[in-house]
């Protein structure tokens, strides 16, 4: 049997409000070089900002059709569209006044209605380690919706930002 690995701090998230070049050619996955995600603007250090009991980025089930040809029993279904979900609440970093620091990018980026961000993930090595050639995952591009506000004052600073998402595509850094 094979070594399993705890999955715990391997998830890496990086964010950009660019859409990455190429990301509407084509299907399937997207080769990408190293220097067009992380160009200027990119937020390498996504996932520090993330807290990780409300971070949700994924496929969150298929819709369905109903086909039953004649003379069949039961009931059957296919797969239709996929459907993807989103939602992440932002540690905020502010002064003694609460006023956002130079370290609040994530919230500062995508912390008002109707932005749209592309979200890239790797799962694997640590998420301390920087993207490299050879990594792959997937780029979510997404957009906000109002931020919630701090609901419990004795907690972190800290804003769920909902987010919808528009498309995903799998990447692969080649370059």
């Amino acid at each position: 049997m094979a070594t399993l690995t705890l999955a715990d701090g391997r998830r890496y998230v990086g964010v950009t409000l660019t859409k990455p070049t190429g990301y509407d050619t084509g299907s399937g996955v997207l080769n990408v070089s190293l220097a067009s995600l992380t160009a200027p603007g990119f937020i390498a250090n996504a996932h520090k900002q993330i807290n990780f009991a409300d971070w949700q980025m994924g496929p969150t089930g298929s819709d369905t059709v109903d086909i039953k040809p004649l003379g069949t029993k039961g009931k059957s279904q296919i797969f239709a569209a996929s459907n993807f979900g989103a939602n992440c609440t932002v540690l905020r970093d502010t002064d003694e006044d609460g006023l956002p620091t130079t370290n609040d990018t994530l919230f500062i980026a995508i912390g008002a209605k109707g932005v749209i961000s592309f979200w890239i993930t790797r799962t694997g090595p640590f998420a301390s380690e920087p993207l490299a050639i050879g990594d792959s995952g997937f780029i979510y591009e997404c957009m906000s919706d109002d931020p919630k506000e701090q609901e419990d004052e004795a907690d972190v600073l800290k804003n769920n930002v909902p987010l919808t998402v528009l498309s995903r595509r799998p990447f692969k850094i080649t370059a």
